[in-house]
């Protein structure tokens, strides 16, 4: 009897939030917790958790386990687990605790149903939560009790400033992950190079997770040292497209396309040209032009074009999926990045990836297969895309890209043959 007295009064010691916690351990059982481990199960900070966990601790309803005087984890005493069902039912025998619980995961739930509902409206950013607001009347409940729980628990974990960032992840979605290989390893082909056996390995070993990029990265380096031959510059160009293709953001800029080729290309290309717009004028005999060249951009105007093209894109809407129009309006953007060839060298992967990044900003699909199997058809497709510098009889033609964006976007299966590109061949 004394023993049952005791921990009704100790409990009574602990607010709503911190009893509501200790249900939880009671009921999830864990041999041992970290705070970070309940912050994700109950939607709150980290700074959060600790704070109730210190309550908790006084109490001793919960002990840190300790490795070298620090702690690594948390888990239940054995006063606690002895008296699990005294605990419980003490808890709930205070009926404003339940009361809170069961009103906070009605809030919760038909919250997230409704802020889900607006997003995929179109609605984000301050119009998000101006109708959250104007809509969560007509749920019939009280807002406000939300909006105050909320500010508790900012306050709690002190606005975020002691709790730590964490690296996000590597995903672990292992056909996605062979997806970005596919296209990174297919795209070095455009330049005539080849990854080798080993890298392939490595690729492997990442998408089955037995290695990160990091790992990969390591590897290469130590594997190639200071060696500056074509296979070193196939190897990790197919290492840093994987990862950029994975974990980078976009914005549509100049400033993102020179960040991506100095990332792709830092010492592998002379570094007076890395990450850098080009200073001279460039021309390139192209066989599928019979030995005409492309009329690049001039050196003179890069910027000013680069920034004319994305102002013009920016107020394109594509929809999803893609129309032909859209494919097509697709084409023409791509070709018109492409022609600019803002670096001296390395254009065509950077602006393969910067398109790739695109699509994934926007939320399409892609089907890597055609970067993987057709790189070279890609950029052939981008050369006669062009205005060539002196040719006659060489009009520029969007046909061939459309044909390799059908496939990449919208799984089509066009037959994307190199013959077809020559001028003499087209299929026009």
């Amino acid at each position: 009897m004394g023993n049952r007295i005791n921990i009704q009064k100790i409990i009574q010691e602990l607010n709503h939030k911190e009893k509501e916690l200790l249900l939880l351990l009671i009921k999830k059982d864990l041999p041992e917790f970290t705070p970070i481990e309940i912050s994700r199960e109950i939607g709150v900070t980290n700074r959060t958790v600790i704070n109730r966990l210190n309550k908790l601790l006084k109490y001793s309803f919960v002990e840190p386990v300790m490795v070298k005087e620090r702690i690594r984890s948390y888990k239940l005493t054995d006063l606690t687990r002895r008296n699990s069902a005294l605990i419980e039912s003490s808890i709930r025998a205070d009926s404003d605790v339940d009361v809170i619980i069961t009103r906070k995961r009605l809030i919760k739930g038909r919250a997230e149903r409704l802020l889900e509902e607006l997003i995929l409206e179109g609605f984000s950013g301050n119009r998000l939560l101006t109708e959250f607001s104007r809509r969560i009347d007509s749920y019939g409940f009280d807002i406000n009790a939300a909006i105050m729980d909320a500010k508790n628990e900012l306050i709690d974990a002190g606005f975020g400033e002691e709790t730590s960032y964490e690296r996000i992840p590597e995903s672990a979605d292992k056909d996605y992950k062979k997806s970005v290989w596919d296209a990174a390893i297919g795209l070095q082909a455009v330049d005539g190079l080849k990854p080798s056996k080993y890298l392939k390995t490595l690729a492997e070993e990442n998408i089955s997770g037995k290695k990160t990029y990091d790992d990969i990265n390591r590897e290469l380096l130590k594997e190639y040292g200071s060696d500056n031959s074509r296979q070193k510059e196939a190897d990790i160009v197919a290492l840093r497209i994987a990862e950029l293709l994975e974990t980078a953001d976009f914005i549509m800029s100049s400033n993102l396309l020179l960040s991506i080729h100095e990332y792709l290309f830092n010492g592998i290309l002379d570094e007076d040209i890395v990450g850098r717009f080009r200073n001279y004028n460039i021309r390139k005999k192209e066989p599928v032009l019979l030995g005409d060249s492309v009329r690049y951009a001039d050196q003179l105007i890069i910027k000013t074009q680069l920034n004319q093209i994305f102002n013009d894109e920016k107020s394109y809407e594509y929809s999803n999926p893609m129309t032909q129009a859209d494919i097509e309006h697709l084409s023409g953007f791509t070709s018109k990045l492409w022609q600019t060839h803002p670096f001296a060298e390395g254009n065509t992967r950077t602006t393969a990836l910067f398109i790739e990044l695109y699509l994934k900003c926007m939320g399409y699909e892609v089907n890597n297969d055609p970067f993987k199997d057709h790189s070279d058809y890609f950029r052939n497709a981008l050369v006669r895309s062009c205005n060539s510098a002196y040719g006659a009889n060489t009009e520029p033609t969007n046909y061939f890209l459309n044909r390799f964006f059908m496939n990449l976007l919208n799984n089509s299966d066009n037959v994307l043959d190199d013959l077809d590109l020559i001028i003499n061949y087209s299929a026009e």
